[in-house]
Protein backbone atom coordinates (compact mmCIF):
# COMPACT_ATOMS: atom_id res chain seq x y z
CA UNK A 1 0.00 0.00 0.00
CA UNK A 2 2.87 2.37 0.78
CA UNK A 3 4.41 1.71 -2.62
CA UNK A 4 1.12 2.48 -4.38
CA UNK A 5 0.80 5.76 -2.45
CA UNK A 6 4.36 6.74 -3.38
CA UNK A 7 3.82 5.92 -7.05
CA UNK A 8 0.57 7.90 -7.15
CA UNK A 9 2.34 10.83 -5.51
CA UNK A 10 5.18 10.78 -8.01
CA UNK A 11 2.83 10.38 -10.96
CA UNK A 12 0.83 13.38 -9.72
CA UNK A 13 3.92 15.57 -9.57
CA UNK A 14 5.29 14.21 -12.87
CA UNK A 15 2.03 15.17 -14.55
CA UNK A 16 2.26 18.64 -12.98
CA UNK A 17 5.80 19.01 -14.37
CA UNK A 18 4.61 17.91 -17.83
CA UNK A 19 1.73 20.38 -17.63
CA UNK A 20 4.11 23.14 -16.50
CA UNK A 21 6.47 22.42 -19.41
CA UNK A 22 3.74 22.15 -22.04
CA UNK A 23 1.91 25.25 -20.83
CA UNK A 24 5.02 27.42 -21.02
CA UNK A 25 6.07 25.92 -24.35
CA UNK A 26 2.66 26.33 -25.99
CA UNK A 27 1.90 29.79 -24.61
CA UNK A 28 5.35 31.42 -24.77
CA UNK A 29 7.25 29.18 -27.17
CA UNK A 30 10.16 28.69 -24.76
CA UNK A 31 11.61 25.54 -23.25
CA UNK A 32 11.09 25.52 -19.49
CA UNK A 33 14.29 23.96 -18.14
CA UNK A 34 13.21 23.91 -14.47
CA UNK A 35 10.18 21.83 -15.50
CA UNK A 36 12.44 19.47 -17.45
CA UNK A 37 14.74 19.20 -14.41
CA UNK A 38 11.82 18.48 -12.10
CA UNK A 39 10.56 15.83 -14.51
CA UNK A 40 13.97 14.13 -14.71
CA UNK A 41 14.48 14.16 -10.92
CA UNK A 42 11.02 12.76 -10.27
CA UNK A 43 11.48 10.02 -12.87
CA UNK A 44 14.83 9.06 -11.31
CA UNK A 45 13.25 8.90 -7.89
CA UNK A 46 10.32 6.87 -9.19
CA UNK A 47 12.63 4.19 -10.55
CA UNK A 48 15.55 4.22 -8.07
CA UNK A 49 13.76 5.07 -4.78
CA UNK A 50 16.67 6.41 -2.73
CA UNK A 51 16.36 8.16 0.62
CA UNK A 52 18.40 11.30 -0.01
CA UNK A 53 17.03 11.87 -3.50
CA UNK A 54 13.54 11.43 -2.06
CA UNK A 55 14.21 14.07 0.60
CA UNK A 56 15.87 16.31 -2.01
CA UNK A 57 12.75 16.05 -4.21
CA UNK A 58 10.21 16.12 -1.38
CA UNK A 59 11.26 19.36 0.28
CA UNK A 60 10.88 21.59 -2.81
CA UNK A 61 7.61 19.85 -3.72
CA UNK A 62 6.25 20.52 -0.24
CA UNK A 63 7.44 24.13 -0.11
CA UNK A 64 6.17 24.94 -3.61
CA UNK A 65 2.78 23.31 -2.99
CA UNK A 66 2.37 25.07 0.36
CA UNK A 67 3.39 28.41 -1.17
CA UNK A 68 0.91 28.03 -4.02
CA UNK A 69 -1.84 26.91 -1.63
CA UNK A 70 -1.37 30.00 0.55
CA UNK A 71 -0.88 32.24 -2.49
CA UNK A 72 -4.25 31.14 -3.89
CA UNK A 73 -6.06 32.50 -0.85
CA UNK A 74 -4.06 35.74 -0.67
CA UNK A 75 -4.69 36.31 -4.37
CA UNK A 76 -8.40 35.80 -3.89
CA UNK A 77 -8.68 38.20 -0.96
CA UNK A 78 -6.44 40.81 -2.62
CA UNK A 79 -8.71 41.00 -5.66
CA UNK A 80 -10.92 44.08 -5.42
CA UNK A 81 -13.42 43.20 -8.14
CA UNK A 82 -14.42 39.56 -8.08
CA UNK A 83 -15.75 38.00 -11.30
CA UNK A 84 -18.37 35.27 -11.53
CA UNK A 85 -15.95 32.32 -11.71
CA UNK A 86 -13.41 33.72 -9.27
CA UNK A 87 -14.54 31.58 -6.31
CA UNK A 88 -14.66 28.45 -8.47
CA UNK A 89 -11.10 29.11 -9.63
CA UNK A 90 -10.01 29.54 -5.99
CA UNK A 91 -11.56 26.18 -5.07
CA UNK A 92 -9.83 24.45 -7.98
CA UNK A 93 -6.44 25.97 -7.07
CA UNK A 94 -6.91 25.14 -3.40
CA UNK A 95 -7.76 21.52 -4.20
CA UNK A 96 -4.91 21.14 -6.68
CA UNK A 97 -2.23 22.49 -4.38
CA UNK A 98 -3.82 21.12 -1.21
CA UNK A 99 -3.51 17.63 -2.69
CA UNK A 100 0.12 18.48 -3.51
CA UNK A 101 0.79 19.49 0.12
CA UNK A 102 -0.70 16.24 1.42
CA UNK A 103 1.13 14.04 -1.09
CA UNK A 104 4.49 15.74 -0.63
CA UNK A 105 4.24 15.63 3.17
CA UNK A 106 3.48 11.92 2.90
CA UNK A 107 6.56 11.43 0.72
CA UNK A 108 8.72 13.41 3.13
CA UNK A 109 7.54 11.44 6.15
CA UNK A 110 8.21 8.17 4.33
CA UNK A 111 11.75 9.12 3.33
CA UNK A 112 12.56 10.55 6.76
CA UNK A 113 11.64 7.16 8.30
CA UNK A 114 13.55 5.14 5.68
CA UNK A 115 16.58 3.48 7.28
CA UNK A 116 18.99 3.23 4.35
CA UNK A 117 19.32 4.59 0.85
CA UNK A 118 18.96 1.27 -0.94
CA UNK A 119 15.94 0.04 -2.86
CA UNK A 120 12.99 -0.90 -0.67
CA UNK A 121 11.04 -4.12 -0.95
CA UNK A 122 7.56 -2.83 0.05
Amino acid sequence: MVRVFRNISYLYFILLAVFWFSESYLSLGIINYPAVGAFVLLMLQLFYDQKYLGIFCGIPLFVFSLYMFISAFFGYFATVVKADGHLKFLIIKALLFGIGVVLSSGLLSYYMKMKNSSKTTN
